[in-house]
């Protein structure tokens, strides 16, 4: 170790000095040749698509080849057939100037006509005085007084006339031409260019061009062509709908589906669907592209270099040739047929006879020996049905034996143990380690704890019960039994047991003991209810949670269930705490769509800057901080009831927009000129007198109209006094049940002024002081506290003074510290109010009281 240390010190004060020796100054011209030479490419394309996989691997190695400097190749894709907006384009052309500004490029590329558009524009501005090749099927590239100095390009021209020659050639027969395109920016500029080559052509044909349509009509067309029709593909990125796809996807699906055959532009098009044609070739443009990056590389400038075309080549799918029955014999020479599939037969005939004959002697051998075999099998067949006799007894008992040796650590599972344990024999490692892990792990220590006492002690016998978690994560309950084999010495060699399901009799034991309590739960509810108690449910009417009895109520319900069943918008008008959201809940509930939730948006407690983006949802991206898609309440609200609670805080420039949901069901998100239709019912509810807003200039009258299709008017509590002995007794066994009170009957003269209070609250109102005063009382009848006061005129004015809550708070306060903020105990605050401890804390979380 010590002459090890020494050794390390050595080789560190080596590398040390290697290191300052290397680090003597290099003049720039050294600089400059050991660098490697920059080249970037940008693609119009989208990343892994098949044309620019094949032009980059193309490129790549024909650079590493022929270059003699090392090549640091940078790759960028645009996207432009996916992203033609300008907004995008001026972020690309930002994001490249500050990326590339420095170190500076050698060599820019630019692949496709958008990328052309783009250097064309900003190249002086991003890469100035920088060499720049311009692959593109633009013409005016190849004019070298359009081009600037520093540029040069290499024209992938498409040979549009040759191929439908020499479609016309192979196929004499044909009548109708249809041309294939879609509708991105590539997709129109090849449409264009095949107009204007195929402008005045006599060659016989019907010309016919499928651009600019959805997906679905153009899958369509492909598969009603007429007779004697063939099919051109020059490219669909982009639907009519503005759906982008991948060319070759697309190729393969109306390959499949058209009852034409189909011919194409481009070499990477063959394989997946296409004839064939006079193809321009990805590889061999990437070659070329190659060869003139390393000119300028090696020196040349680029207005040296002439701009070149490419030549087509005629390729073919002899798969495609076989199905539409075209003979190779048609094709022009020099043709390229690719995708052959040999015939095994013709090449290898004599081969194959000869094989046939010595599989038919050794055929003869196999027999002879299966007869051997045979006699052996029979007295083997009486073993194997005893073993499946025992196997399908284990298998109706659940029942499973396995073998553990635990000398090798080595465990054998039975069949029906692997059935337990839901798992395939291959997928279990067949140690002790991997049962435990599929032990659950609140039960891993119990069964290790057993497993060890049996080990320990002949007279101690495996037996447990435990959970077992699946590969699909369900659980199984099983019982274990087993017995150690030990040797000589007393040590434990082998271990065997049995594993029982008992999964299915566990859950009947739950199930019987869960029905056992419900039924005793059951009949002491029924014991403790008293006969007046009885009589008091059955004149309560609760629709929903609305509890009442009176005609002005039964009067809204009979409203509520005519207007349930129907679409219409509904206005629920009334005064705060009046239960206008439960007049909402309960339409929706007894609605078609009560499958669905009811949506609810109040619109008093959000900002106005977020209402909109709340209601109709946002793009990506939208404003600062949309950094996801988001939809909204009426996107989400989609099939079933949206409740606009509070509709009169509503900002008015927002409501021109609900209006037009309302009229028509269509809006767009925040950031997106995409229309939504949706199928949304509006049910709206508020406190305040919209008539009077409409005069005011605060709520748009067109609105109102469309809003109050069937308006509802929730009775104030003063107009149903008749009520309030029902909500009293509700809230009252409510309040029974949170608190742990025991409180049975109201003072009638309690009862009396209830009824004389104008509550102007509404039933709000009438829960706080009931809830209140519940807190308050000791014993089973209600009081109400001595220093609230209830007035007998009609509502009006709210009184001056302490509330309710604020003489409680006080009161609980006072008594805190009285007895320095002890609670429970003798002495403590909540013996003093004659409170449970748990109930005084509650009250004072609720009152906001804190130990200082």
């Amino acid at each position: 170790m010590r002459f090890s240390a020494e050794l390390k010190k050595l080789v560190l004060f080596a590398i040390t000095g290697l290191a300052l020796l290397g680090s003597a100054p290099i003049c720039p011209a050294q600089q400059e040749e050991s660098r490697p030479k920059r080249v970037l490419v940008l693609y119009t394309y989208e990343h892994g698509s098949p044309w620019e996989t094949v032009i980059d691997d193309s490129l790549r190695t024909t650079l590493k080849s022929k270059s003699t400097a090392p090549i640091e190749l940078h790759v960028e894709h645009t996207d432009r057939v996916a992203h033609p907006n300008d907004v995008i384009q001026e972020k690309l052309v930002d994001l490249y100037r500050r990326k590339y500004s420095y170190p500076k490029m050698d060599v820019i590329i630019g692949y496709g006509d958008e990328v052309t558009d783009i250097l064309l524009k900003y190249g002086d501005e991003l890469f100035p005085e920088i060499p720049i090749i311009l692959v593109t099927f633009e013409q005016k590239t190849v004019q070298r007084d359009l081009l600037k100095p520093n540029m040069t390009s290499l024209l992938w021209g498409i040979d549009i006339k040759g191929t439908v020659g020499l479609i016309q050639k192979i196929l004499p027969e044909i009548r109708r031409l249809f041309v294939i395109s879609g509708s991105a920016v590539t997709d129109r500029a090849l449409i264009k260019l095949t107009r204007e080559a195929l402008a005045g052509y006599k060659g016989g044909l019907e010309i016919h061009y499928l651009t600019d349509i959805t997906e679905a009509d153009f899958l369509e067309k492909v598969t009603q062509l007429p007779k004697h029709s063939v099919l051109y593909y020059l490219a669909f990125g982009r639907d009519a709908d503005g759906k982008t796809f991948v060319p070759h996807e697309v190729m393969a699906t109306v390959s499949e589906r058209a009852n034409a055959p189909m011919f194409g532009l481009v070499d990477t098009y063959l394989g997946h669907g296409i004839v064939g044609g006079l193809l321009l070739s990805a590889e061999l443009q990437g070659q070329r592209c190659a060869d003139i990056a390393l000119r300028i590389l090696d020196g040349q400038s680029p207005k040296d270099i002439l701009p070149v075309r490419m030549l087509n080549v005629p390729k073919f799918d002899w798969r495609q040739l076989k199905r539409w029955g075209i003979s190779e014999d048609r094709l022009p020479s020099g043709s390229i047929v690719e995708y052959k599939v040999w015939s095994l037969w013709e090449e290898r005939k004599q081969e194959i006879i000869a094989g046939i004959a010595l599989i038919i002697f050794q055929a003869l051998i196999i027999v002879s020996l299966f007869i051997q075999r045979a006699r052996r099998n029979r007295a083997v067949e009486a073993l194997t049905y005893e073993k499946t006799r025992l196997a399908e007894a284990q298998r109706i008992a659940h029942l499973g034996n396995w073998e553990w040796n635990i000398v090798t650590n080595k465990l054998s599972w039975s069949g029906e143990v692997y059935w337990i344990f839901g798992i395939e024999p291959h997928e279990f490692g067949s140690t002790y380690e991997d049962f435990l892990d599929m032990v659950h792990p609140d039960d891993r220590k119990a069964v290790e704890h057993a497993v060890h006492k049996a080990l320990a002690d002949s007279n101690v016998r495996y037996k447990i019960e435990h959970r077992i978690v699946r590969p699909d994560a369900s659980e199984r309950i099983v019982h274990e039994m087993g017995e150690v084999t030990f040797d000589d010495s007393g040590r434990p060699i082998l271990m065997i047991g049995t594993v029982l399901d008992i999964t299915e009799r566990k859950r009947m034991a739950e199930q019987l003991e869960e029905r056992i309590e419900e039924i005793e739960k059951l009949r002491q509810r029924l014991e403790a209810e008293s006969t007046f108690l009885q009589k008091e449910i059955k004149l309560e009417h609760n629709f929903e949670g609305i509890i009442g009895n009176s005609n002005a109520l039964k009067a809204l319900l009979l409203q509520v269930e005519q207007v349930a069943s129907t679409n219409s918008t509904v206005l629920i008008l009334g005064e705060t705490g009046t239960g206008k959201e439960l007049i909402a809940r309960s339409i929706h509930s007894t609605s078609l769509r009560k499958h669905r939730p009811l949506i609810k948006v109040n619109c008093a407690d959000l900002p106005p800057n977020l209402i909109e983006n709340e209601l109709f949802g946002h793009e990506k991206g939208a404003f600062t901080g949309a950094i996801e898609r988001h939809k909204g309440r009426f996107e989400v609200s989609h099939g079933t009831t949206l409740f606009l609670d509070e509709i009169g805080e509503l900002p008015l420039e927002l409501q021109t927009k609900l209006l037009r949901v309302l009229e028509s069901g269509e809006f767009e998100r925040v950031g997106s000129s995409r229309t939504f239709k949706v199928d949304v019912r509006i049910i709206a509810a508020t406190n305040r007198d919209l008539e009077a807003e409409i005069e005011k200039g605060r709520f748009r009258e067109d609105l109102w109209y469309r809003l109050s299709v069937y308006p509802i008017t929730v009775p104030p509590l003063r107009q149903r006094k008749e009520d309030i002995p029902l909500l009293v007794s509700f809230f009252l066994k409510r309040f029974n049940k949170e608190m742990g009170k025991t409180i049975t009957s109201v003072p009638k003269a309690i009862m009396d002024s209830l009824l004389a209070y104008p509550w102007p609250g509404n039933v709000r109102e009438l829960k706080n002081v009931i809830e209140r005063a519940v807190i308050t009382t000791h014993g089973t009848t209600l009081k109400l506290m001595s220093k609230f006061k209830l007035k007998k005129e009609k509502a009006g004015p709210k009184p001056q003074g302490k509330g309710l809550a604020d003489i409680e708070y006080q009161f609980i306060l006072e008594t805190l510290e009285k007895t320095r903020w002890k609670i429970e105990g003798p002495g403590g605050a909540a013996q003093i109010l004659e409170l449970k401890p748990s109930t005084l804390r509650y009250r004072m979380k609720k009152l906001g009281i804190q130990r200082p």
